[in-house]
C-alpha cells in the first residue's frame, strides 16, 4: 500500500503489537499517576483495553528515539533541528544503556534521526555493530553525504562511501536517504551546500527506457541493500512541492523503494517561518503521501536528545523543552553520572505523561506553533526556563 503507510519496516508494527504496548502505557501512567478523566477520554477515542489484565513493562515500549550528533555537513533552511553542536553530548556507553534499558522495556527498533547528520556521530558504527549483537533493528535518517562522497567519508571514517553502505548493508539496518530533488543544482539550495560536488550525483537506471539522476549514495544503496531496507525522505516544501509530484513520487511507486514524506514542521532552523510552505493546492495534493497523519506512536516511544533530556517528541528542541515545568528532571544523567530508570521517568514526568494524552496530528508541530504564538504575544521568550504552563502548550 503507498501513502502514509509506506514506511520502512522497523516503524510498522502490527495492531495488537501497538495495542497491547499503548495499552500497558496507559495502565502505567494510570498507576503511578492518577489520571483517571484524561486516560478515559483517550481510550475511548483510541484503544480498547482489557482492564483486568495486569499490565506488563517488558511489552510497554516499541520504538527507542535518539538524537546523535549536533553536527552537521549541511545547512538545510526547513530543518527541524537546531543543527547545535551541544555541551554534554550523550557517550557511547550512555547511548548503550539507553538502548539496553528500552529493549527490557519491549522496544524492537532504535530510531535515529539525529538533531545533525548521524553518520558524523563519533559512535554511530559503535550504535551499528551494538544492534547487530543484541538483536535489535536500527533505523537511520541521512543526507548521505558520506556515502555519495568518498573523500569526506575516507576522512571521516577511512573508507569510502561505497564501503560505509556495504558495511551497512550487512547489519541490521533500514536507512531513510535524503532525496529533496533530482537535480543537483536545485538539491544543493534546498540543503545550502556550498556545491554540487558535496553530494555527487549520477543516473540510475529504472528500465531500459527510463533513467533518473540521484544521488550517488542512493544509488549505491539500491545496489547493495535489499529493497525493502531502503527508503528516501522528503521535506515537501515551495520549493520542490512540483517535483515531488511529477518525478519522485512515481520514482517511489516504480522503483518499490519505501518514502518518508514529511510537512514542513515549523521549529528548528524553520521556527515562525512559514515562508517555504508549498502553496495549498500542491501540499493537498501530496498531503495523502504523507506521514505524520496522527502520531499515535508517541504512546510507545521513549525520545532522548543528545544532550540527554527526555522529550515527548524529537522536534520539540532542548530549547523549548527548558521553558516546559520540571525540565530539569527530564535529565535522564543522575548526578552520579549514571542513568536514571527510564521506566519510571517514562511514567512519571508530567509532560512526557500528559503530551501522550494530547494527540492530534502532528504533536511537535502544535507544540511548536503554540510556542511561537505564546512568544509573538509577549508572555514567553528564549532562555527563560520554566515559564511555560502545561495547559499553555498541551491541548
Amino acid at each position: 500500500m503507498f501513502g502514509f503507510r509506506n514506511l520502512l519496516e522497523p516503524q510498522v508494527f502490527s495492531p495488537l503489537e501497538e495495542t497491547e504496548a499503548i495499552a500497558n502505557t496507559i495502565a502505567f501512567d494510570k498507576e503511578l499517576n492518577g489520571m483517571t478523566a484524561d486516560l478515559e477520554s483517550w481510550i475511548s477515542q483510541r484503544v480498547s483495553v482489557a482492564q483486568s489484565k495486569r499490565p506488563d513493562r517488558s511489552h510497554s515500549l516499541l520504538l527507542t528515539m535518539i538524537m546523535l550528533t549536533g553536527k552537521c555537513n549541511a545547512k538545510c533552511e526547513v530543518c527541524y533541528t537546531a543543527q547545535r553542536e551541544r555541551e554534554k553530548s550523550l557517550t557511547w556507553p550512555e547511548i548503550k544503556e539507553i538502548i539496553d534499558q528500552c529493549l527490557k522495556l519491549g522496544s524492537r527498533t532504535v530510531y535515529v534521526a539525529g538533531e545533525g547528520e548521524p553518520t558524523l556521530d563519533p559512535a554511530f558504527f559503535q550504535l551499528v555493530d551494538y544492534v547487530k549483537k543484541v538483536g535489535t533493528r536500527l533505523l537511520v535518517f541521512t543526507n548521505g553525504i558520506l556515502l555519495s562522497n568518498d573523500n569526506a567519508a575516507l576522512k571521516q571514517w577511512g573508507m569510502t562511501g561505497d564501503e560505509m553502505v556495504k558495511r551497512l548493508a550487512e547489519s541490521p539496518v533500514w536507512i531513510y536517504h535524503k532525496f529533496w530533488s533530482t537535480k543537483p543544482t536545485k538539491n544543493a539550495e534546498l540543503m545550502g551546500l556550498d556545491s554540487t560536488d558535496t553530494l555527487p550525483y549520477c543516473m540510475y537506471s529504472l528500465d531500459s527506457s527510463k533513467q533518473i539522476k540521484m544521488p550517488l549514495g542512493l544509488r549505491r544503496m539500491l545496489e547493495y541493500f535489499p529493497r525493502d531496507r531502503v527508503g528516501v525522505q522528503v521535506i515537501a516544501e515551495r520549493r520542490n512541492a512540483e517535483e515531488l509530484l511529477e518525478t519522485i513520487l512515481p520514482f517511489i511507486k516504480e522503483s518499490g523503494v519505501k518514502s518518508y514524506i514529511e510537512p514542513v514542521i515549523h521549529s528548528g532552523r524553520n521556527f515562525k517561518n512559514h515562508s517555504f510552505d508549498p502553496p495549498q493546492d500542491l501540499y493537498e495534493k501530496i498531503q495523502p503521501y504523507m506521514v505524520r497523519q496522527n502520531c499515535t506512536r508517541v504512546a510507545y516511544l521513549f525520545a532522548v536528545h543528545n544532550n540527554g533530556f527526555a522529550t515527548p517528541g524529537i522536534s520539540i528542541l532542548p530549547e523549548f523543552l527548558e521553558m516546559v515545568p520540571g525540565y530539569q528532571d527530564l535529565n535522564l544523567r543522575n548526578p552520579d553520572g549514571t542513568i536514571k530508570d527510564i521506566f519510571t521517568l517514562r511514567h512519571t514526568h508530567p509532560f512526557l505523561v500528559k503530551a501522550r494524552y494530547c494527540i492530534k496530528g502532528c504533536l511537535c508541530e502544535e507544540f511548536n506553533l503554540k510556542v511561537a504564538e505564546h512568544i509573538n504575544n509577549g508572555k514567553v521568550s528564549v532562555g527563560r526556563r520554566e515559564c511555560l504552563k502545561y495547559e499553555d502548550i498541551l491541548y
